[in-house]
């Protein structure tokens, strides 16, 4: 029985376990500087003029497409829109922006945010209302991602604006 027990430990420890695991492709930066990472699944290479390109479509998406602004916005999303492989796009993110999808889409829904907060049109909308409109579903998020972004509360970002007029 012991004898048993290890064979099949040699065993899995001789393949490494690949036998029942399931080979997903791994992406590694074979550069470490921020932007000139390049992207290496199991097969292909993301050249540098394509991560570029995909970058530039990324900054265009978010900064004109007002799906972003959407409660249920997301990556899987983005890239049924630009037609590209969600992978890559979530790559060149990380590794052109230095920051995740989720902190690049809170980024520009706050950009949006302190301009509605700016914005005479907009005094009808609550703080809430204003953080609902630009895409999230709940106050504290909202509130969180708004300090992380100006250092400031969007009530004291209002309050500052008003003080400033």
């Amino acid at each position: 029985m012991a004898s048993n027990v290890i064979t099949l430990l040699i065993v899995y420890f001789a393949f490494d376990g690949r036998l029942v695991r399931e080979e997903e492709p791994t992406f590694q930066l074979e550069e470490k500087q921020k932007g000139s990472a390049t992207l290496n699944p199991s097969k292909g290479v993301i050249e540098k003029a394509k991560r570029e390109a995909l970058k530039q479509e990324i900054d265009d998406f978010f900064a004109h497409n007002p799906a972003i602004y959407a409660s249920d916005f997301s990556l899987q999303k983005m890239a049924e829109l630009v037609d590209a492989p969600l992978h890559h796009l979530s790559f060149v993110i990380n590794a052109e922006h230095g920051q995740s999808f989720s902190d690049l889409l809170g980024q520009y829904r706050i950009i949006k945010a302190k301009a509605m907060i700016e914005s005479d049109s907009f005094e009808h909308l609550s703080i809430e209302g204003i953080g609902k409109s630009v895409g999230y579903k709940s106050k504290s998020t909202f509130f969180s991602h708004f300090k992380k972004n100006t250092g400031m509360t969007p009530l004291d970002f209002k309050r500052s604006r008003t003080q400033n007029r």
